[in-house]
């Protein structure tokens, strides 16, 4: 891959098993740069904020009410 943009991802889930599959499928793909895993709102959040992601995963179901204060 040459000088091509990486695409930064987050994965925000509640469920361990979902984190971890999603880890091992997106850390197989070249174009893809996975910045961090978040398990709660809060650290998906302030990932958002300092590492401005191009995509974000996230389980709506887990976080239907995230409060960013």
């Amino acid at each position: 891959m040459k000088n091509e943009k990486k695409i930064k991802v987050l994965v925000a889930d509640n469920s361990e098993f979902a984190r971890n599959n999603l880890k091992k499928f997106l850390e197989n793909n070249e174009k893809i740069q996975l910045l961090n895993i978040a398990d709660n709102g809060k650290d998906a959040y302030r990932v958002i904020i300092d590492e401005v992601p191009d995509i974000v995963l996230i389980d709506v179901t887990s976080y239907g009410r995230i409060y960013c204060y």
